[in-house]
């Protein structure tokens, strides 16, 4: 017997295009869930390796602190003077110093380069070496400012370049001191929306200073004996206003005032937004609301 062929019923042409699009809003589920679990792992495996850099840090800081039976200097005198100075390149009151600050320098209009400073610190006292346990990739000669930067005022008017630990998202590693923590904004305050002003702590009346050897020191090498900085730490209610680059810093104080911290401003490279920020150690955060 002859069977007939009967084309499909618009009920059965329907169903069938409802099932393809259930499998393609199946398969776009899946992407989206793979795409998510992915990118969570590797950001994941970026935390957890700034973590293990941050702990080297902290090693070198516990072998150092327990070597001079104190806390490291919050200033320091930049490696290549020194090295200038015992040649007999240069004078004493040549070389520079720079506060150990995670803090903005006013002048170049960057951040110091804090960890580099306290690596540069621990090496020259002879308690580097720990750097050793750091993956290599995460190592690297670095300045926060471009060549064309430190062209228009100097090489030595500018921030030189130090061996860095760069965190998961090739951003420096940060050091905060207890000298410099909390938020250093002129006259201790600033105006919502604001950034605050620049505080000159090589002043004898900032109440910042911090000598050495019993002189004031020239901070810098234009010779003005100033080194204006700002650490502040900017509210989320008040990004609109203020852009990134003038949030200096977690605003964060040391726990034990002995004990200087290291942190990542984690990926998005803005430290003011604490939430994604890698610690080892939680800092204390001082209450911002009414800055």
């Amino acid at each position: 017997m002859r069977h007939t062929m009967h084309p499909r019923t618009s009920a059965q042409r329907a169903f069938t295009l409802i099932e393809l699009m259930v499998v393609i809003m199946i398969l776009a589920v899946l992407i989206t869930i793979t795409f998510t679990v992915g990118r969570s792992v590797v950001s994941g495996g970026k935390a957890g390796r700034t973590k293990d850099a941050i702990r080297v840090m902290e090693q070198i800081l516990g072998d150092y602190s327990t070597g001079i039976d104190g806390t490291p200097e919050p200033v320091v005198a930049l490696p290549e003077d020194t090295e200038a100075m015992a040649r007999g390149d240069i004078g004493y009151q040549a070389v520079r110093w720079f506060p150990v600050a995670d803090a903005r320098w006013e002048r170049r209009d960057v951040m110091i380069n804090s960890g580099a400073l306290f690596l540069a610190q621990a090496t020259a006292d002879g308690y580097g070496s720990g750097v050793e346990g750091i993956d290599a990739r995460f190592i690297s000669l670095y300045s926060p400012e471009t060549d064309s930067d430190a062209s228009s005022l100097g090489q030595r008017e500018s921030h030189p370049q130090l061996t860095t630990i760069l965190d998961g998202w090739d951003n420096p590693i940060r050091y905060v001191h207890p000298k410099w923590d909390g938020q250093i904004v002129a006259n201790g305050t600033r105006a919502m929306g604001t950034p605050g002003g620049f505080v000159d702590v090589a002043d004898n009346d900032s109440g910042y200073l911090y000598d050495l050897t019993g002189t004031r020191q020239s901070w810098i090498a234009d010779g003005n004996g100033e080194m204006e900085i700002r650490r502040n730490r900017i509210l989320e209610t008040e990004f609109a206003d203020v852009p990134a680059e003038q949030r200096d810093s977690d605003g964060g104080v040391c726990v034990n005032q002995a004990r200087p911290y290291f942190y990542s401003a984690g990926p998005d490279g803005d430290p003011a937004t604490i939430e994604d920020n890698v610690y080892t150690q939680m800092p204390r955060f001082i209450d911002l609301s009414e800055p």
